[in-house]
């Protein structure tokens, strides 16, 4: 818990266990719990604590900006979609897995660690970035989220826009038009990200070589594979430790 306090950056809190209060000054307080994020704004003097009976509870934060370009206080830039306060996101287990890496590696002191903790962090706030995007939308349709489904099960064989058509019966351009008016992306961009995220998690908690993880997820040349992972994460994957 802290009274009367004023940051010069951004931080995100994460609310891992209890129920918090926060007020910010000439604003009614707001009442937090588990599973949720709470975003500070700089140079906004606030109030933050514990309300459970006994006074514990357990947080995880991250003081950032969204660009390095410049700064939130000064008003260098602006967020088309406007940031909530709160947010309440759908895989709490998962967020509260990056916080932790996160705490993990900017401790460390292992090789490239300031690209893991900007690549984790990014990660972070893209999940909170989708939320504020469309905090109401709509699930995905049946339909496309049998084609993911689909992707997940079969990364391993070749997959692209006609193997997809071919599955579901559909022409390969009704395929691509689909993709990109639920998700915004191409059959093919969807199909990496599905596999350098299982990759990751080989390489990662499985201690795979890059080799063996690019095989494992359906990728027969590991440079290529290298390149689609460090264009989709930030980092090559010879650098997750």
């Amino acid at each position: 818990s802290w009274s009367n306090r004023c940051i010069p950056d951004l931080q995100l809190i994460f609310l891992i266990e209890g129920n918090y209060e926060y007020s910010e000054e000439g604003r009614a307080p707001v009442n937090l719990m588990a599973g949720e994020v709470l975003l500070i704004e700089p140079g906004r003097w606030h109030t933050f604590r514990s309300v459970d009976r006994n006074g514990i509870g357990w947080i995880s934060g991250l003081h950032f900006e969204f660009t390095a370009l410049g700064a939130w206080a000064a008003g260098d830039y602006r967020l088309a979609v406007a940031p909530e306060r709160v947010t309440r996101v759908v895989d709490v287990t998962y967020l509260h897995e990056r916080f932790k890496r996160l705490a993990q590696v900017y401790r460390s002191y292992q090789p490239y660690r300031e690209l893991q903790t900007s690549a984790i962090a990014r990660e972070i706030v893209l999940i909170l970035v989708g939320h504020w995007r469309q905090p109401s939308g709509p699930d995905l349709s049946p339909r496309m989220q049998e084609m993911i489904n689909f992707i997940r099960a079969n990364l391993r064989e070749p997959l692209n826009r006609q193997a997809l058509a071919k599955a579901f019966r559909l022409s390969p351009e009704h395929i691509n038009l689909l993709f990109r008016q639920e998700l915004g992306m191409t059959p093919s961009s969807v199909i990496n990200r599905e596999r350098v995220m299982v990759a990751y998690r080989l390489i990662h908690e499985k201690a795979h070589s890059v080799k063996e993880a690019a095989y494992e997820v359906g990728y027969s040349d590991p440079f290529y594979f290298s390149r689609v992972f460090k264009m989709i994460f930030g980092i090559p994957p010879s650098h997750i430790v």
